[in-house]
């Protein structure tokens, strides 16, 4: 799978975001119909019998409350998604107001998990992405809804020691860390340059050495001869 791709959480997220409201909506119901049984028992409400109006009022919570509640958490679930870049990992998530995060490489610190009694009934896990320099109760990067967990961790942090050894490579060579990194492709633009700089030096200092070798060498002239 490529890393640099836009990546989705496990479809059984929704559960996980669906079924604490559900039971929330079959609690109100369930409340509901008991008061009715214990204070008109045997009553009709509304021009209904007792069992009659329950049913109806479940119905009535399960169409215009249960349903949107999931039509959204699927909506959620469609807009949240992360991407493992070559420098950083980006989460996008929000459904009506969009939110994205980016945490590069080299400020991650730590990534553990956490699971709820429905994720571990799922399979699923919560990664938390601790970062340097972030309250440590706070975390910068959440994704839920995991469930090859440990392959995802193993895969970011082999990011973040590739980042982490490149950023020291950078710093012996005389670069500063957390400032902008020269770019590699310059880098060797200029080390070419001076190459084909000293391989001229060469040549021009190898050229007056042979013209000296070429020049006749200096005689001094015969004495006069005497009368």
């Amino acid at each position: 799978m490529d890393g640099s791709r836009h990546r989705h959480l496990d479809t059984r997220v929704k559960l996980v975001w669906f079924l604490p409201g559900l039971g929330v909506i079959l609690f109100l119901w369930l409340t509901a119909s008991v008061l009715l049984f214990l204070l008109q028992p045997n009553m009709p409400v509304l021009g209904m019998p007792e069992p009659v109006f329950s049913a109806g009022l479940l119905l009535f919570l399960l169409i215009f409350l249960a349903a949107p509640l999931y039509f959204y958490h699927h909506m959620e679930y469609m807009s949240f998604t992360y991407e493992l870049g070559p420098r950083e990992f980006v989460i996008r998530q929000g459904v009506f107001t969009r939110e994205t995060a980016v945490i590069p490489y080299e400020r991650i610190q730590n990534i553990h998990t956490r699971r709820t009694v429905l994720e571990r009934f799922l399979g699923l896990a919560t990664l938390v992405i601790d970062t340097a320099g972030t309250n440590p109760e706070v975390a910068e990067g959440m994704l839920p809804g995991i469930s090859r967990k440990e392959v995802l961790v193993r895969e970011i942090m082999d990011r973040v020691e590739r980042e982490k050894a490149r950023g020291d490579i950078h710093a012996r060579l005389g670069g500063v860390a957390g400032e902008e990194r020269p770019d590699e492709r310059q880098l060797l633009s200029d080390i070419l340059k001076e190459i084909v700089q000293l391989r001229h030096g060469i040549q021009a200092l190898g050229d007056m050495r042979k013209g000296e070798e070429k020049q006749p060498a200096y005689r001094p002239p015969p004495p006069p001869e005497r009368a």
